[in-house]
């Protein structure tokens, strides 16, 4: 109905007053329809575009289907246990670093030399103790 509708609404504006009540709530009528199949269009124009997004994601999910299933191990397996089991006994550096001055077993020696020499460099290969740091074996 495109140039007879256009012509219809712009009567409808400038002279409601002349137009008899039939011709009125057609034009009412005409200008729903309209505004119906417009948005009609519009929703199946959205419906097209997310399911041309939605195979574009899959497409590229499947080239990286190890990489994907990787990541969903990490979040919805190894994260959550990490986060319940391991978490709450790492201490942060800070107190790691308090903790070196306290005379306690060898682990916590072993830990605190290493965080004094993290690259074994300055020692040259040796530990305290006269064993040789792994890292830095030759």
């Amino acid at each position: 109905m495109g140039a007879p509708l256009t012509q219809a609404q712009s009567w409808f504006a400038k002279r409601w007053n002349d137009l008899s009540g039939v011709d009125q709530a057609f034009i009412e009528q005409s200008i729903a329809r309209e505004r119906k199949t417009r948005a009609r269009a519009r929703r199946v124009q959205i419906l097209i575009y997310v399911l041309l997004v939605g195979i574009i994601f899959g497409l590229i999910g499947v080239i990286n289907e190890a990489y994907v299933k990787e990541q969903v191990n990490w979040y919805w397996t190894m994260r959550p246990y990490r986060v319940a089991n391991v978490d709450p006994y790492v201490l942060s550096a800070d107190a790691e670093r308090a903790k070196c001055g306290q005379p306690s077993h060898s682990a916590f020696r072993w830990r605190c030399w290493f965080l004094e020499h993290p690259w074994c460099g300055l020692s040259q290969g040796s530990l305290p103790n006269g064993r040789e740091c792994w890292p830095c074996r030759r």
